[in-house]
């Protein structure tokens, strides 16, 4: 929850000043360490328009919107985007007016750097200050938390394990005191809410914090109508502990107030960051791969004869197929069929129990529910090298560059695979809000492979909604460099 204190815009507006009077010191003393004297007059109007674009560009990157929120990873994460961006605009510009030879690559290279290292120490030093003053009680934001006593008293211990938030809950408000118990000492004072005009102004309260379920439209109605006059902030923070809620994110439909229970969990500004993330590796990565392509796929139509490619139906973003591509590993026709007995087949398993669930695996053309098994005759001596070493998972790329996969994020399963499942795991779709990923936090934690009972898929999701709920560009990175170090060797069959 961010809070709009006087102190906070004013740390706001010292960092907007402070930044790139920071960056332009940086920069001339980089440049009079090497050179042994100041920039010339003419450099100085260069000095100008980078300080200026470097207040623009940290702007836009939202880094002194994110001073205002109590998350110092978002703090750092900004600084880094605004940098980059404000360097990538002063190169861009150097280039078009053709003095790009003037600069030196040493100073420009120096310079930032020192930028990045001395604005993240300046913004660390600062948000160490500000939690030992919210610790210390200074600068806090009184609230009154008006609603359901247990919900209240929940929130209110959520506020204490977080003084960077800068709430300090004074009092809590309903209609149904004899509910809190022996548990009063957790506030400063109790009331109806009657009294709530009177308590905010006992506690200089400045917001009014909500408590409830989702449906107490009476008790807001009522909240608002009694502090109208008062010029407090009020917020809504309703309990869904008890509602299988994926997503909770206020959103709004063209002015309209909207809240969102289950939808995409990342924002705009993080697809976008996973798109070009996506595009550009996946570009890099076809170019150095295509003679490796090539060797595998000639290898592939003259060990066996068939398609190079196995090409099967997977479920992608918001559960709609796609095809998948891999390189063919078994035998394109298929073997003589087991006889089967008349027992009709066991019931998804449940609890970690066994069943006789598998994945697909190619026949053919067909996609027959059989999973492959150690030394199974179907996959072909390349075709087991292939599995292997995971080189048989490599044009998916494509599939990336089509807008199909992201390089990393849950691995897609079969369609059929994911009907057997859905009934047993009332979770399982949540994983196709995002693109279906080459590689996953699933599978560098060790549940790849064979998933043959209820448990293995839930231990597998698990990972998977670790990952969209943590997601970050540094943890896409990690993922892809533990997969390049021990990703590649696949033990399973």
């Amino acid at each position: 929850m961010a809070t709009a204190s006087s102190a906070v815009i004013r740390r706001s507006l010292a960092f907007r000043f402070l930044d790139p009077v920071f960056v332009v010191a940086v920069t001339v003393l980089t440049y009079w360490l090497r050179e042994g004297f100041l920039p010339a007059t003419r450099e100085w109007g260069a000095i100008a328009v980078l300080a200026a674009w470097t207040a623009v560009a940290l702007h836009m990157a939202g880094a002194y919107e994110a001073i205002t929120r109590p998350r110092v990873s978002r703090w750092f994460q900004t600084l880094l985007f605004g940098l980059v961006l404000a360097l990538g605009g002063m190169l861009a510009l150097a280039y078009a007016l053709k003095v790009s030879h003037e600069l030196s690559r040493s100073v420009v290279g120096i310079g930032f750097l020192a930028s990045l290292i001395g604005l993240t120490g300046l913004r660390l030093w600062c948000y160490v200050r500000v939690i030992a003053d919210y610790r210390a009680g200074k600068g806090v934001e009184p609230a009154i938390l008006v609603g359901q006593p247990h919900h209240s008293l929940s929130l209110s211990r959520h506020l204490k394990r977080h003084p960077e938030l800068g709430i300090k809950p004074v009092a809590i408000v309903s209609d149904r005191i004899e509910q809190i118990d022996g548990q009063t000492q957790t506030t400063v004072l109790n009331g109806n809410l009657l009294d709530l005009p009177g308590l905010i102004e006992r506690h200089h309260a400045t917001r009014i914090i909500i408590c409830g379920d989702l449906g107490d439209q009476a008790v807001i109605a009522q909240c608002l109508q009694l502090v109208e006059g008062s010029g407090v902030d009020v917020h809504y923070a309703p309990d869904y502990s008890s509602v299988p809620i994926f997503i909770f994110r206020a959103n709004e439909f063209a002015g309209r107030p909207v809240i969102d229970l289950s939808s995409a969990p990342w924002s705009d500004g993080a697809r976008t960051i996973k798109w070009l993330e996506d595009k550009i590796l996946a570009t890099v990565i076809l170019i150095l791969i295509t003679p490796l392509l090539i060797g595998i796929a000639i290898l592939v139509k003259l060990t066996s004869p068939g398609p190079v490619f196995f090409c099967q139906p997977r479920h992608g973003q918001h559960g709609r197929p796609f095809t998948i591509f891999k390189f063919r590993t078994m035998r394109n026709d298929p073997l003589p069929a087991p006889k089967r007995d008349k027992t009709p087949p066991p019931a998804p398993a449940q609890d970690g129990l066994e069943s006789d669930i598998f994945d697909p695996v190619e026949i053919g053309q067909d996609t027959a529910f059989r999973q492959a098994q150690r030394n199974d005759p179907r996959v072909t001596p390349i075709g087991r090298f292939l599995r292997n070493s995971s080189l048989d998972e490599l044009p998916q790329f494509l599939n990336v560059i089509f807008g199909q996969m992201s390089i990393v994020g849950p691995r897609p399963h079969a369609v059929d695979h994911n009907r057997q499942y859905i009934g047993s795991i009332a979770d399982l779709m949540r994983r196709h809000h995002v693109k279906p990923g080459i590689t996953g936090l699933a599978q560098i934690s060790g549940a790849r492979g064979q998933t043959p009972n209820t448990q293995s898929m839930r231990n597998r999701l698990r990972y998977d909604l670790e990952y969209i709920h943590t997601w970050s560009l540094w943890l896409d990175c990690k993922i892809i460099a533990l997969t390049v170090l021990k990703g590649f060797i696949n033990r399973q069959p």
